[in-house]
C-alpha cells in the first residue's frame, strides 16, 4: 500500500502528459 502512496504522490509532479504515461508504468509496476 504504501509503494502505491509514492508512485501516486510522484505520478503528479510530472507534466499531465508525461504524468498519464508514469501513472500506467507505475501502476504496472506495482502489480
Amino acid at each position: 500500500r504504501r509503494r502505491q502512496s509514492t508512485a501516486y504522490q510522484a505520478a503528479p509532479a510530472a507534466p499531465p502528459s508525461q504524468g498519464l504515461g508514469r501513472l500506467v508504468s507505475a501502476q504496472s509496476a506495482a502489480l
